[in-house]
C-alpha cells in the first residue's frame, strides 16, 4: 500500500511588513493629554502673572508666549519627528512628549515660583471697609439726632485717611497708587471743609436774616462781607465735588495705570455720591446769593423801612420795595427747606 508523502514543512514568509504610514501626524493619547496640560498651564499662568503685575496687556503677552512655547514648539518637534520618519503612524509623539513635559515642569516650577511670591489675600480688607461703615454709621447717627457739627465731620475724615493710610498693599502695585490718590485728594477736601468750617462759624454767630438785628447801613456791609467770603469756601467745595472723580482719574493715568483699570478702581470707590455734596452746596451757593441780595436791598432803602418791635414786624414805606423783600424771604424759606431735604436725603443713602 502506497505510503503518503511526508507533508512538507510551512514555509516562512520572507517578506518584511511594510509600516503603516497617515496623511498627517496623530497624537497619541499621552501626547494628547500633554498639549491639554500645557495649554492649562499657559493660560492659568498668564491669569497669575495679570494677579502679581496687575496689567492686562501683560496677560495677553504672556498668554501667547506661554501657549507658543508650551504647545506649539512641543507639537511642532513631534510633527518633524514624523515627517522625517517618512509620516509613520505613530511617530513623532516621543519628542513631543519629552519636549512638552520639560517645558511643563520649568513653567509649572516657574508659576509655582509666582504663587508663593504672591502676597496672600488681606483679611484686614474686610475690616478697613468695616471701619469705615462704621464711621459712617457715627455721622448719619448724630446728624439725624441734631447733634452733627462741623468738628465731628473733621475728626470722620481724619479717620479715614488715616484707615486708608493704614492700609497694607503690595508696594508698587496699582492698589498702592489707588490709596495714594485717594488720599491724597481726601486731604485736599478736609483743607477745604476746615476751611468751610471756620467761615461757617462766623457766618452762624454774626450774619443775621431778621431786620430787627440790623443796626446799621455798616452792620450790613459786614455781614455781607461775611457772606461773600462763605460763598468762596462754598465754590471751592462745589468744584472738588465735581471735579473729584475726573481728578483721580487724571492722576491714576498720570501714573501709569490705564484708563479701563482706573475706571474699575473709581466705580469701586462709589464716587458717583459725590455729584449729590455738590448739588447740596450749590443751593447753599445759590442761598447765599439770594441773602446778598436781600443786604443789598436792605442797605439802599435804609431810610425806607423800620422794623416795630411791638407786632414784631417790618414796614416798608412803598409796597414795591415790600413785594422785593417778601419775594427773597419766600426764596430764602423754599431754599432752606431744600437744603435741609438734601442733606436729609444724602445723609440716608450713605
Amino acid at each position: 500500500m502506497p505510503q503518503k508523502p511526508p507533508s512538507l514543512p510551512h514555509s516562512t514568509d520572507s517578506k518584511q511588513t511594510v509600516p503603516e504610514r497617515t496623511a498627517q501626524f496623530e497624537l497619541s493619547r499621552l501626547g494628547k493629554g500633554v498639549l491639554i496640560v500645557s495649554t492649562l498651564i499657559a493660560i492659568g499662568g498668564g491669569l497669575v502673572m495679570r494677579t502679581a503685575q496687575d496689567d492686562s496687556a501683560f496677560t495677553i503677552g504672556t498668554i501667547t508666549g506661554r501657549l507658543f512655547a508650551l504647545v506649539c514648539i512641543p507639537y511642532f518637534v513631534g510633527w518633524l519627528g514624523w515627517r522625517l520618519s517618512g509620516k509613520r503612524k505613530g511617530t513623532g509623539n516621543l519628542g513631543l512628549i519629552v519636549i512638552g513635559l520639560l517645558f511643563i515642569v520649568a513653567n509649572g516650577m516657574a508659576l509655582l515660583r509666582t504663587l508663593v511670591a504672591m502676597p496672600p489675600p488681606r483679611p484686614e480688607e474686610v475690616k478697613e471697609v468695616v471701619e469705615i461703615e462704621g464711621i459712617k454709621q457715627g455721622l448719619q447717627g448724630a446728624y439725624f439726632e441734631g447733634d452733627l457739627t462741623d468738628s465731628e465731620v473733621i475728626a470722620a475724615m481724619n479717620k479715614i485717611i488715616g484707615v486708608l493710610e493704614d492700609t497694607r498693599v503690595r508696594p508698587g502695585s496699582d492698589d498702592e497708587i489707588l490709596v495714594e490718590e485717594s488720599v491724597s485728594l481726601l486731604k485736599g477736601l478736609r483743607q477745604a471743609l476746615l476751611e468751610y468750617a471756620q467761615v461757617s462759624v462766623k457766618f452762624q454767630d454774626e450774619v443775621f436774616l431778621d431786620p430787627a438785628e440790623f443796626k446799621s447801613v455798616k452792620h450790613i456791609a459786614y455781614m455781607q462781607a461775611v457772606v461773600t467770603e462763605t460763598d468762596r469756601k462754598i465754590v471751592n467745595l462745589i468744584s472738588i465735588y465735581e471735579n473729584m472723580r475726573g481728578d483721580l482719574m487724571e492722576h491714576l493715568q498720570r501714573r501709569g495705570i490705564s484708563k479701563v483699570k482706573a475706571e474699575e478702581a473709581v466705580k469701586r470707590m462709589n464716587l458717583g455720591r459725590l455729584g449729590n455734596m455738590a448739588n447740596i452746596y450749590q443751593l447753599e451757593h445759590v442761598y447765599l446769593l439770594e441773602i446778598e441780595k436781600l443786604f443789598k436791598l436792605m442797605a439802599k432803602n435804609w431810610t425806607r423801612w423800620e422794623y416795630s418791635p411791638e407786632d414784631e414786624t417790618t414796614y416798608f414805606d412803598d409796597d414795591s420795595t415790600l413785594e422785593k423783600y417778601n419775594v427773597l424771604i419766600d426764596k430764602l424759606v423754599t431754599l432752606e427747606e431744600q437744603i435741609q431735604e438734601a442733606r436729609d436725603e444724602h445723609v440716608r443713602n450713605w
